[in-house]
């Protein structure tokens, strides 16, 4: 038996019309439906579906991306080591800028808290004044609250010894600048520069550039 492939839609619908056109007029009038259906409900529907894929937003499609914040960049420029003064006691400090550090450092000649206990971290929140010390030899108290107590390395102990210490808030100034950051209370008597700028005080606000003059105003 011989085998034939499937014949094209309109070649069926051609031969489906020939074959009702023979019934009568009634009969070829509704081929005449179908073969119109047939023959162009594909193309329109797909056109429709076009049309309705140009209206609806793409999904797909990522939306465009709004232009980034303008976040305007430090306009201050501090060099390798400035003075500041700690607003409280009105005393300035020359002091050494250190991106590596992530808080400031101040020395302290003394402080004291108010009921103490033996356990640092206890003391956490407590009311506190610190004692400060200018370049001419004067001191002042000022008050405060123990905001932290840390552990970090130090180069003045032996290897693998750790050195407690407490931080504070205190507002520092330079020029006409000021901020109130996180400081960490040191002994820096030995030390060239009694106050070390850290991180979280030139963070978004300085540019440094260590090609300044050294003790820059």
């Amino acid at each position: 038996m011989r085998s034939f492939g499937i014949l094209p839609l309109n070649v069926l619908l051609w031969c489906l019309i020939n074959v009702l056109a023979s019934l009568g007029p009634r009969a070829l009038g509704a081929v005449a439906i179908v073969a119109s259906v047939g023959l162009f409900g594909p193309s329109l529907r797909a056109e429709k579906m076009v049309q309705e894929d140009a209206q609806r937003p793409d999904s797909t499609m990522a939306a465009p991306k709004g232009p980034r914040p303008n976040r305007s960049q430090p306009t201050r420029v501090i060099g390798a080591t400035a003075k500041l003064t700690e607003k409280a006691s009105g005393y300035e400090y020359p002091a050494r800028i250190d991106t590596g550090a992530a808080t400031c450092s101040l020395h302290v000649e003394q402080v004291e808290i108010e009921n103490p206990s033996a356990r640092r971290k206890e003391n956490v929140g407590k009311k506190a004044r610190i004692l400060l010390r200018n370049n001419a030899g004067e001191t002042k108290w000022v008050e405060t609250v123990i905001a932290a107590s840390v552990r970090v390395k130090s180069s003045t102990l032996e290897s693998g010894e750790y050195d407690r210490r407490y931080k504070v808030r205190l507002t520092l100034c330079w020029k006409d600048f000021s901020k109130e950051v996180m400081v960490t209370l040191n002994d820096r008597a030995d030390m060239e520069y009694p106050m070390l700028i850290g991180r979280n005080f030139l963070e978004g606000d300085f540019l440094v550039d260590v090609s300044l003059d050294r003790g820059q105003e």
